[in-house]
């Protein structure tokens, strides 16, 4: 609905309220949208922007903290089956990234980029860092660093952490199903 125009959110920045019910102004905007559509036949939604795709994922990734808040016990016991296609599973902190990976970009295919910059760096982009053997997801890009989340930090669901550029760009690879934008 978002790509085909009928729902745009409730302020400039596209926000939706999710959680909360429609006035009626808002269901009569959306009918009025709806009545233009064809219901038959093939429909190319234009492609959101950039900005709202990263918009959209960050919701979709906020949105798993109810189900997993800061301190879930989250260890390489835990696994998760990824649909990025890159890899099948993965363990601790990894099926966590995957999982909110899944979350943001639900079957959209992941390519693995081995040379960028902090500016490269998109939400929901995963994060290889420490020398191969830790998985964040990027939920926020800054001037000098990223904000994360991340399993098994400490055997737990941490959200939050800032990572500096140096860590960035000293990751082995970052994970994206962004498109070669």
């Amino acid at each position: 609905m978002y790509a085909l125009g009928v729902i745009r959110g409730c302020d400039e920045r596209g926000t939706f309220r999710g959680a909360e019910g429609m006035t009626r102004a808002e269901a009569a905007t959306v009918l009025t949208r709806m009545s233009g559509l064809e219901p038959s036949g093939e429909v190319t939604p234009p492609a959101p922007d950039l900005e709202a795709r990263q918009r959209a994922a960050y919701e979709a990734i906020i949105a798993m903290r109810a189900r997993y808040p800061e301190g879930t016990p989250w260890t390489n016991e835990n696994s998760y089956a990824w649909h990025g296609g890159v890899f099948n599973v993965g363990y601790g902190c990894a099926g966590f990234a995957f999982l909110l990976s899944d979350a943001a970009f639900g079957q959209a295919p992941a390519r693995m980029v081995r040379s960028f910059t902090l500016e490269d760096a998109r939400v929901g982009d995963i994060l290889r860092v420490n020398g191969n053997t830790h998985s964040v997801v990027v939920l926020e890009v800054r001037e000098d660093s990223v904000i994360v989340a991340e399993g098994n930090y400490n055997g737990a669901v941490h959200w939050g952490r800032e990572l500096p550029r140096a860590t960035v760009e000293n990751a082995d690879y970052l994970l994206t199903r962004y498109g070669e934008e």
